[in-house]
């Protein structure tokens, strides 16, 4: 599933169209959506696309958008800054290409949110309603502590992303990660 540009675009149209079964709105889909529409769109016109579709999705399904089920507004803005920082860290792949390498991702685990966030905060309805702040910090994990700067909406992190994305392109993302490796040791 989703090998291919073709399979990908009629998924995608499936989604859009809300004409699939409810079992093909999996994690790896979600993943798939959030990363076509930040590879389209600028990040806040992917967020309120794919706000708008997975809420119109859920409801042509029979999924309520309530406040214990459906549309969760913190964990898709954590998943979709989580792929933007993916997008930065593979600028050169192509869209099945980039796919294959997210869901081999951390992010592919439906349980990375909790990285950032406790359950308690995570599962609360107004992180339903609303985007709430992580209040864990991140492991040692580059891409979650890129996904966790940039879900913060820390202008410092935004701007040490920016840098990142601009090394890559200079330099490309060995150095990047060399770099990043000597920084860590002190050298």
């Amino acid at each position: 599933m989703f090998t291919n540009a073709q399979e990908i675009e009629a998924f995608i149209r499936d989604f859009e169209a809300r004409n699939m079964d409810k079992s093909r709105w999996t994690h790896n889909a979600h993943l798939l959506v959030g990363l076509w529409y930040l590879t389209c769109c600028s990040p806040d016109e992917a967020l309120s696309i794919v706000r708008q579709r997975i809420r119109g999705f859920n409801e042509a399904v029979g999924t309520a958008n309530t406040d214990n089920s459906g549309y969760h507004e913190t964990l898709t803005r954590l998943f979709l800054h989580g792929i933007a920082a993916h997008i930065i860290a593979n600028p050169n792949e192509s869209l099945p290409s980039s796919l294959a390498i997210l869901l081999r991702s951390p992010l592919a685990h439906k349980d990375w949110p909790l990285s950032f966030y406790s359950r308690e905060r995570l599962f609360s309805v107004a992180a339903r309603r609303e985007w709430l702040e992580p209040d864990l910090r991140p492991d040692s994990n580059t891409c979650n502590a890129q996904a966790l700067a940039i879900a913060s909406g820390c202008e410092f992190a935004r701007l040490q992303l920016s840098y990142i994305k601009s090394a890559i392109a200079e330099h490309g993302a060995s150095h990047v990660q060399q770099t990043e490796m000597e920084l860590r040791n002190g050298e």
